[in-house]
């Protein structure tokens, strides 16, 4: 990583965990993490000091504006203001999240930025992101609920006893398939 895409104000204790998570799997199947691998914010600052997360979303924030060329970019302490308002906002995100949102940054996912990147921006690109996570969950149940309710008790009933059997039989479960 870039050492002039660090702010200057924030040390570096969470930056390899920060660039080690993978977000590949969402980008590729374009679908957006809802409580995947890692833990909350506000559950990692029992273990962690506040500080620390506010390093890591300093780090995630500095890094992906200090990308954007532009005249008018955010100061170190623009930065700092930020991470704590993505920390006090949206505390139930884990740093899967907060990668993936800064990366559909990058690529442009929430619009186009034209000379100037501030906070009220930086926010508005998580609440987009909040949007896209969040109706993406309600799919994933709907969809979920609409197969438990199309299927009768009976029919589940059923499957749950080829299931059964299956696991009883090894790899016969298709021979008790009706």
């Amino acid at each position: 990583m870039d050492q002039t895409l660090v702010p200057k104000v924030f040390k570096r204790p969470l930056l390899e965990e920060y660039k080690s998570v993978s977000v590949a799997n969402s980008r590729r199947d374009n679908s957006y993490p809802v409580g995947q691998q890692g833990v909350s914010l506000s559950v990692a600052a029992k273990e962690r000091s506040e500080e620390e997360l506010l390093t890591m979303l300093g780090f995630a924030v500095g890094s992906t504006v200090k990308k954007f060329k532009v005249d008018n970019n955010l100061s170190d302490e623009e930065i700092a203001e930020c991470s704590e308002s993505i920390y006090d906002e949206y505390y139930w995100y884990n740093i899967e999240d907060i990668k993936l949102c800064c990366e559909m940054v990058i690529r442009g996912r929430f619009g186009k930025v034209y000379n100037r990147v501030d906070i009220p921006m930086v926010l508005g690109w998580f609440e987009q992101y909040d949007q896209l996570r969040t109706s993406n969950w309600a799919e994933k149940r709907d969809g979920a609920h609409a197969e438990t309710k199309d299927s009768s008790p009976r029919q589940r009933s059923d499957e749950n006893k080829v299931s059964r059997l299956a696991a009883v039989f090894g790899g016969l479960k298709d021979f008790f398939r009706p």
